[in-house]
């Protein structure tokens, strides 16, 4: 079905000179007042104020981004988990605890990314245990409790509308990590509702395998038209995450599933 998209953009004029960006301003006030949105978008903006330091803005970010995150804003909970995770450049130690009190801020919001972080530290704690086994251990790993929390934890993010979880639920239904059940066919279903360039090129080629070859040509098109195998592509996902910030990679840990077989990188 053809769709129409429209976009509105909307320019204030803030000085006559037009040779200076005051958004430092815009949000000061009402983030002194200790509002947790106000505090959100001023942590975007204090890099802009005339002489501060790159350390003098490291530590205005952090601070603004921990209070508004404290105050309720989700957004500012899930980069302040990703730093505590390394994700994000800033002076925290690495605390995975503290990541995931942080993710769970997130999820009292509703935030996708609230749950599929918690997907992702569970899957690199298993992946971190059953590696110092050896091979032999890793080829276990499919069978730990957590695997199946992670889908969940996967499943109520897509439901939030992350394309993220869908393209990896995509992946939880092609390699069985739900009860060791293969669907293929639910698997492409998640595949293309990611709308992602990568999750329309998997669900193309399963369903040139099954011979759909009028589906193969449709999903492959979109796929290319999207960036998908350009150089830029990867790199723009890396850099943007999954919604503006870096630190969200679409490749989860996923360890070898039930018969051997372990997910590719895109």
């Amino acid at each position: 079905e053809d769709t129409e998209r429209w976009s509105w953009i909307l320019w204030y004029k803030d000085s006559t000179k037009c040779d200076e960006d005051y958004g430092y301003e815009w949000f000061k006030d009402c983030s002194d007042e200790g509002n947790a949105l106000c505090q959100q978008l001023h942590s975007t903006k204090v890099g802009m104020i005339p002489g501060i330091s790159q350390e003098e803005n490291a530590k205005a970010v952090l601070d603004l981004n921990m209070k508004a995150a404290d105050g309720g804003s989700a957004f500012s909970a899930i980069k302040v988990a990703r730093a505590y995770l390394g994700k994000l450049p800033s002076s925290l130690s690495f605390d995975v605890h503290k990541a995931v009190e942080y993710y769970e801020k997130a999820i009292q919001s509703n935030h996708p990314d609230g749950h599929y972080g918690m997907a992702q530290i569970l899957l690199m704690a298993v992946m971190n245990e059953y590696s110092i086994k050896g091979k032999e251990g890793e080829l276990t790993a499919w069978n730990d409790p957590r695997i199946k929390q992670s889908v969940q934890y996967l499943e109520q993010a897509a439901y939030l509308g992350s394309a993220f979880a869908m393209f990896n639920l995509g992946v939880v239904h092609t390699f069985g990590y739900n009860n060791q059940e293969i669907d293929g066919d639910l698997a492409g279903k998640w595949f293309e509702a990611s709308g992602l360039p990568e999750g329309y090129f998997v669900a193309a080629n399963q369903a040139g395998a099954v011979g759909d070859m009028v589906r193969y040509e449709m999903l492959l098109n979109r796929a290319k038209t999207m960036g998908y195998g350009t150089p830029w592509r990867e790199h723009a996902r890396k850099q943007t995450g999954s919604g503006g910030a870096a630190g969200v990679d679409l490749n989860l840990p996923w360890p070898p599933a039930f018969d051997g077989r372990r997910p590719p990188n895109f």
